[in-house]
């Protein structure tokens, strides 16, 4: 199915074993759920492996569901993911354990893609449905990486940008660890 053109990125987590493989994710689309497409144009696997599955420039994966304002559905977005997502101990525990070579990959994918894009909006999965995925918050995160600020999409129709940063364990300074912006401790300005 061809994409009918592109509104949006939206960034997800797998929310897999950290250890599974883009093939094996690839398997669970079409041989256990019988999807007839899997959920993302790219995925990328701890160790730094980049799969393009599906040429993202105009082929429609099953990435979301509708937004609940209808502007975002299958039909006009690129999905992005990294293997990983959920605590390897239990499955029902949403983390944020990308890792910095993942969000690299991510990163420069995203930059290539706005070079054919350049309007095109960036969110996560959980600002598009009600879920934990991709288990941080996008917008906070691509400020960090400085991505323009056009690209940004700030929408949280359920509410969850508090929740996605409070109530998901996140690495230690998960979003300080990314801020590349000085502060002076005394006064708050910006150095």
């Amino acid at each position: 199915m061809k994409r009918t053109n592109t509104a949006a990125i939206v960034i997800h987590t797998t929310a897999s074993n950290t250890g599974n493989t883009v093939q094996q994710i690839q398997d669970y689309f079409l041989r256990i759920l019988r999807w007839n497409k899997g959920g993302y144009h790219i995925m990328y696997q701890q160790n730094g492996t980049r799969r393009e599955w599906y040429n993202w420039r105009d082929e429609a994966t099953n990435g979301i569901l509708p937004s609940p304002t209808g502007d975002l559905h299958n039909g006009n977005t690129i999905h992005l993911s990294y293997i990983g997502g959920i605590n390897n101990l239990n499955q029902n525990e949403a983390v944020c354990n990308i890792t910095p070579t993942q969000e690299t990959l991510i990163i420069e994918d995203i930059k290539r893609i706005l070079t054919w894009y350049p309007k095109v909006k960036i969110l996560g999965h959980n600002q598009i449905n009600q879920k934990a995925c991709p288990s941080f918050w996008v917008p906070d995160w691509l400020r960090a990486h400085d991505i323009p600020e056009i690209n940004i999409d700030d929408r949280d129709p359920f509410n969850l940008k508090n929740w996605v940063k409070t109530a998901i364990p996140h690495p230690a300074n998960f979003y300080a660890s990314r801020t590349k912006k000085q502060v002076c401790p005394t006064c708050g300005k910006e150095l």
